[in-house]
């Protein structure tokens, strides 16, 4: 009875709707949801609440606030139809009213979800979840791991503890990467199928998609150069014995040989063999080829494409299922490093995590020059950055800062509507530099673990790989996962390797992040000021000081 309070109901219409929404964002405050949040949860229900109700303007919306754990979500439903008022928000429209709604579903669709249920349509807002959760629970977990493992070796001993870890841990982490496993090459299809099919598009914004798409391209592979270089120079090139000890046995493929039997074995001799097969490589190029025809056969086939975003949303959905039970691997993960290894394994960690911090601090240079090789000084940018994550939180996933990062280049740097709202979107999709340089570092790192040669074939095909990925990474949480996990699989590298740096992830996805996000506003702006599309005198306005 006590959670049937914690749910309020409201009638709303078209005339209401303000009053509702005042309603609603009373309660958020008083149950201390951060602004960013009941923004985003307001403009969220405004969007829906009206295509809901142009649709069937003779039914009203049914609203009901829920509270669970401190999980706050809105649910809104009506009776009218069949209709799911999210499945349309890939028709952008040409007026700009229409642009920007679906802009603001698409960067928050992830907090959305329909179903239909007892004759009625439903849609589930997700207003609040407990701020950091996730990695505020892995860093305890890697903490409580630590301990776990260090004290069971002291009060068992090193031979039960072993055989425990065996029976228990490793049991725990092999049927979660096993789960990871089995959804890598759905995964991996259908993202890069639905990223190439919407660049295909881009023919049709003319000289501005193409200088974006030039733009994102070029920073990518600056960043893949980024990473390898940074692994050479900062991570180990031999790693400690005790560590060693972890990879047990070698890695199961061969390097790969770039030659005529090589090209021509990237083609598959039928369309099923790579899926069969799990060639991740032949997979990733099928899925390319895939979503070029999609993008030029556009409407005719919009059955098919439909289905290829519903089946993402299917794999993307189980994959946030499994990485629900990434607190518990990383604790036994945790626990069965310092059961293995010991603390030799903390040196090793903690030089990935500073050699990932200064490859991404390289990309922030290459920023900087990006920006004053247009004419643009880069303080002011640099300058705005820290308002701009004190407004938005903690980076996690770049997705969902899009609504932040249109405000802060229209309003803050001066850049036109039209310029951010294409750039800073399709940045979000494709511009993943920062998860770049952290797959080609722990390629590298995994590569030494397992004795896999690396030569400049091996070091092409992880570029390849990195490079394609990183498209067809969807800008969600746990997203990287899959892609690591491909890479590892196409290494030949067992998937469970990755216990290894599950613990640390929490923290090097925010380094990571971060750097998505700095890099698609630092494009905008180089894009907004070539098209002269961007107000340079209020890009330069030093902040008013606050009045005390």
């Amino acid at each position: 009875m006590a959670r049937e309070k914690q749910i309020i109901k409201y009638d709303l219409t078209l005339e209401t709707l303000g009053e509702v929404s005042m309603k609603i964002e009373e309660y958020l405050r008083e149950h201390n949801t951060d602004a960013k949040d009941i923004q985003t949860a307001l403009l969220l229900l405004e969007e829906v609440s009206v295509r809901f109700l142009e649709h069937s303007p003779n039914d009203p919306v049914k609203v009901r606030v829920r509270n669970r754990l401190g999980s706050i979500s809105l649910i809104l439903s009506n009776e009218a139809e069949d209709f799911n008022p999210i499945s349309e928000i890939k028709d952008w429209g040409t007026e700009s009213e229409d642009y920007f709604r679906t802009l603001i579903l698409r960067a928050n669709a992830e907090k959305l979800d329909y179903a239909r249920q007892s004759g009625r349509n439903v849609v589930h807002i997700k207003a609040r979840k407990p701020k950091n959760r996730m990695m505020v629970l892995a860093l305890l977990m890697l903490v409580a791991g630590t301990v776990l493992g260090l004290v069971m070796v002291h009060i068992m001993g090193v031979g039960s503890a072993k055989a425990f870890d065996y029976q228990v841990f490793e049991t725990v982490s092999a049927m979660f990467f096993n789960a990871l496993g089995m959804l890598i090459i759905p995964m991996i299809f259908c993202s890069v199928v639905t990223t190439i099919a919407g660049l295909s598009s881009l023919s049709d914004t003319g000289r501005l998609g193409g200088k974006a798409l030039r733009t994102y391209m070029t920073t990518t592979a600056l960043a893949i150069l980024v990473g390898f270089g940074s692994a050479y120079l900062f991570l180990p090139r031999k790693l400690p014995d005790a560590v060693m000890t972890l990879a047990k046995g070698q890695a199961t493929a061969s390097t790969v040989q770039l030659g005529r039997d090589t090209l021509i074995g990237l083609i598959p001799k039928d369309i099923v063999a790579p899926i069969q097969n799990a060639n991740i490589m032949q997979v990733m190029l099928l899925a390319v080829f895939v979503g070029m025809a999609l993008g030029v056969l556009g409407e005719k086939i919009q059955v098919l494409n439909r289905l290829i975003e519903d089946l993402t949303n299917l794999f993307q959905t189980l994959v946030n299922m499994v990485a629900a039970f990434m607190p518990l691997v990383t604790l036994t993960a945790t626990a069965s490093l310092m059961i293995n290894v010991g603390l030799p394994v903390i040196p090793l960690l903690g030089r990935l995590i500073l050699t990932e911090i200064i490859a991404v601090a390289i990309m922030w240079v290459i920023y900087s020059l990006q920006l004053g090789i247009r004419g643009i000084s880069p303080i002011p940018f640099w300058r705005a950055l820290p308002g701009y994550f004190r407004k938005s939180g903690l980076p996690n996933y770049s997705g969902a800062y899009l609504p932040y990062s249109m405000e802060l280049c229209t309003r803050k740097f001066g850049v036109s509507p039209r310029v951010t709202s294409f750039t800073t979107s399709l940045g979000a999709t494709i511009n993943m530099d920062g998860a770049c340089v952290h797959f080609v570092l722990c390629s590298i790192l995994f590569a030494r673990l397992y004795n896999v040669e690396l030569d400049a074939n091996m070091l092409a095909t992880i570029a390849i790989a990195v490079f394609i990925l990183s498209m067809g990474d969807s800008a969600v949480q746990n997203s990287s996962l899959i892609s690591m996990t491909s890479i590892l699989t196409m290494m030949g590298v067992p998937t469970s390797a990755l216990g290894l740096i599950l613990g640390v992830d929490a923290v090097l996805d925010m380094f990571r992040c971060g750097s998505n996000i700095i890099g698609d506003l630092s494009a905008t702006l180089t894009i907004g000021k070539s098209e002269g599309e961007m107000d340079v005198e209020k890009y330069n306005e030093k902040p008013e000081k606050s009045a005390a």
